[in-house]
């Protein structure tokens, strides 16, 4: 079933998206089963949960919708063949609706106008509007998105098709690649490592080498995201020498990070036959200037950093105001700044190779 399931959802079949979890709950916990007799049982993203106590409307987005792996991304609709794969009634999920769309009002009468996913959001956020514009969130684990417009990209490569928003007739679809550890991997070094007493410290001791000393890091402390999709892949740190030092080992963990988030987009210039000129990049981990530089190095492009880093609340806030017809996208392109841009200044092709070959010896370790 996995091609099916790829071919109408996008996905790739994995238990972090939402229908072997609801398979799950209806099998094995009673109240469930109990609750699917009675036809009072509900299922949603997180979304649905909050629209349903804010307004008492059970809705979520075609965004958050595609993202349970029982929507079809071509029909825009709950999917059939694919409720009943998983043993899943229609009149449990909720009604469909845009990402920007009055839903209702709470008690007090505040307008809800948008449901988003968090990746489409930070995209819409960074007003990555035109086919091709792509976007990283670099937080806790890092996201790519690439706008395709209306069309559905069939990723060769195990990269994620998904729906990115739908305003009224406007269909916009987004390639999507994610890498688990990131900000997590930086917290690693910090207070499991002890390596510094926050970032700061941990790139000037980086700056202070300069270069990884021979060393590759590959953070896969949790598994590896796409392409792999390796739940039994771990953490590998190869190349140590008598030489080696804490500040060669941060350096090549910063490495991993930028290395991570390159290969995603390189993989998505080949999907898309795009070239990327600007990557957008938002989150926490965007405020470290050394990885941004070493991810310009790797990509070979442009990474462009805006003032406001929270562009997954905004994007929200966005699509909100569109819906209630406060603001339009052409104003939201107006109005944001930037903060820095950051150019290619080295060529770091052999060590990203170097790190691929990491990569590949750390798949399958925890098996």
């Amino acid at each position: 079933f996995g091609r099916i399931i790829k071919e109408k959802t996008g996905l790739v079949v994995d238990p972090y998206f939402s229908a072997t979890k609801i398979e799950w709950l209806l099998k094995n916990v009673d109240e469930v089963q109990k609750a699917a007799d009675q036809g009072t049982l509900r299922f949603g993203t997180i979304d649905s949960f909050l629209a349903w106590k804010l307004t008492g409307e059970h809705v979520t987005d075609v965004s958050n919708a595609s993202r349970t792996m029982l929507f079809n991304i071509n029909t825009l609709d709950w999917d059939d063949e694919l409720l009943e794969l998983f043993g899943v009634k229609r009149e449990f999920l909720p009604r469909i609706v845009d990402t920007a769309q009055y839903i209702g009002e709470t008690q007090d009468g505040i307008p809800v106008a948008s449901l988003v996913g968090d990746q489409q959001s930070a995209l819409f956020g960074q007003t990555a509007f035109e086919k091709g514009d792509v976007k990283c969130t670099l937080g806790t684990g890092s996201f790519v998105l690439m706008n395709t417009g209306e069309q559905i990209i069939e990723s060769q490569h195990n990269l994620l098709s998904t729906v990115g928003w739908k305003i009224g007739d406007e269909i916009v679809y987004a390639l999507e690649g994610s890498v688990f550890i990131t900000g997590t991997l930086v917290n690693y070094l910090i207070r499991n490592l002890g390596f510094a007493k926050d970032s700061a410290e941990l790139t000037e001791l980086a700056l202070q080498v300069g270069n990884n000393g021979g060393i590759y890091f590959v953070p896969a402390l949790t598994g590896l995201g796409a392409p792999y999709w390796d739940p039994f892949a771990r953490g590998l740190l190869i190349g140590l020498t008598p030489g080696t030092d804490k500040r060669h080992i941060i350096y090549a963990a910063f490495e991993g990070i930028a290395f991570s988030v390159g290969q995603l987009v390189a993989l998505m210039e080949k999907e898309s036959s795009i070239n990327i000129r600007t990557l957008k990049v938002d989150g926490g981990v965007s405020k470290n200037n050394l990885i941004m530089q070493i991810l310009s190095d790797v990509v070979g492009s442009v990474v462009e950093r805006p003032v406001n880093r929270e562009t997954t609340a905004l994007g929200a806030a966005s699509l909100a105001a569109i819906a209630m017809g406060w603001v339009d996208k052409n104003k939201l392109k107006e109005i944001r700044q930037i903060d820095r841009i950051f150019t290619p200044k080295e060529n770091r092709r052999e060590e990203f190779e170097k790190w691929k070959q990491a990569v590949n010896r750390a798949l399958n370790w925890g098996a």
